[in-house]
Formats: C-alpha cells, structure tokens, sequence
C-alpha cells in the first residue's frame, strides 16, 4: 500500500498546478482551506463534512470498511474533543482523486492519543467523497 500510494502521489505532483484542470485546483484549494480552518470555525468544518457522501465508504488501517458519512464527523469531534488538531502537509489531486498528507498534533498530556502521520486517499468523482481509504502511521489503530 505504502508503495502504490507514493508512486500515485509523485504522479499526480509531476504535474505543475497549472497543467491540472480546474476540477483538480479546486480540490486541492477546497482542501487546503478547510483543513486549515475547521477547528475554530463550525461554518468550515459543516462545509468539509458535507463534502462527503452520506454512504460514503472509508477503508481504514486495519482493513475494515465503514459507511457512511457520520464516520468522519466522529474522527472531527474526537479529535476537538481531545485536543487535538490534525492539519494538512500536503495535498495533490487529480481533480477525481485526492491525496491528503496529514499530521496529527497531539496535546502534551495524551502524546500517544492519535497516529502522528496519515494519508487519505479521497476519491470524488462527482462532487461529494464517495470512497476514503485511511492509512495512519505511528499508532496502531483499533477502528
């Protein structure tokens, strides 16, 4: 998984932002924005939220799938919940495809709290987040 998911990204980063479509530029700016600022705004993180599907599919670490969109606003409300904020290093899409490189910032007093690294490889290819596949490094997960 760690191969193909490095080789997808150096793909899709060997084109220059200007030869991507528009479809593409607005993911990795929709992307960039709300990650950034969902946590202090409820406007942004409803927004980000709504951006995945009501069934969408998320594929997580262990290899078990789960429906439906309420999984992501779950890993949101923990994350606010605990302390901790998960922002984005780096982001590339195709414009169907996204590639979102995370990092979770634990509070001091639970260091071990959330995997300190992760990938999400969002698949939209309409408008909403039809299918995630979640891969975190660090900290195994017990989804």
């Amino acid at each position: 998984m760690a191969e193909s998911r490095a080789k997808l990204s150096a793909l899709l980063a060997a084109h220059t932002y200007y030869d991507k479509n528009d479809k593409a530029k607005d993911m990795e700016s929709f992307y960039q924005y709300h990650m950034k600022n969902m946590y202090d705004d409820s406007m942004v993180r409803n927004c980000f939220l709504n951006h995945f599907d009501k069934q969408v599919s998320f594929s997580v670490t262990s290899g078990k799938t789960i429906k439906g969109a309420g999984y992501m606003q779950a890993l949101v409300e923990f994350d606010m919940s605990n302390g901790v904020r998960t922002m984005l290093t780096e982001v590339n899409s195709s414009g169907n495809v996204s590639i979102l490189e995370l990092a979770s910032i634990n509070p001091s007093d639970k260091p071990d709290i959330c995997p300190l690294t992760g990938t999400f490889i969002v698949v939209h290819p309409k408008i909403k987040a039809e299918k995630v596949f979640l891969h975190n490094v660090g900290i195994p997960q017990t989804e």
